[in-house]
């Protein structure tokens, strides 16, 4: 009698293990868009508040824009970039190997590689939840001097 083939599911963890990829790559993408913007408004507020006629609000605002700035520079400087085989390893030193076994071999790596992403999104949410503080601060001291001044 012949032995059944052993079975595997490492095609169905390769392509879900893509999926989780894309997912990180598309929040990592996200999060350096919303970043970027908050760059776009804290400088456009920065722009309007040095107009103002009292200086302790105005350099009050300033600096906050200011941190708002930097917390997104922060954000968006920070390493996104996870583990992968390198084409070359893969050609060098797995060529002969099944597919399973490649297969197996890319997912172990692009599990670290998601971790990665997925510690790297964790900081630029930490440091876009800073930005937005800090915008929401310089809001307010510029909707306070149109106020006060009105």
């Amino acid at each position: 009698m012949e032995e059944a083939p052993e079975h595997n599911n490492i095609e169905l963890i390769y392509e879900y293990t893509e999926s989780r990829l894309k997912l990180s790559l598309d929040n990592i993408n996200s999060l350096n868009t919303r970043l970027g913007l908050s760059i776009g408004f804290a400088v456009l507020l920065m722009r309007f508040g040095i107009e103002m006629e009292y200086p302790n609000l105005k350099l009050l605002l300033c600096l906050t824009a200011l941190a708002s700035i930097a917390a997104s520079l922060l954000g968006i400087a920070g390493n996104e970039s996870g583990q992968a085989n390198t084409i070359d390893d893969l050609l060098d030193n797995f060529y002969y190997d099944t597919d399973e076994r490649i297969r197996l071999r890319v997912v172990r790596t692009l599990k670290e590689g998601i971790r990665d992403l997925n510690n790297s999104a964790y900081f630029k949410k930490w440091c876009l939840n800073y930005a937005i503080t800090f915008f929401a601060i310089a809001a307010l001291l510029f909707a306070s001097g149109v106020i006060y001044h009105s």
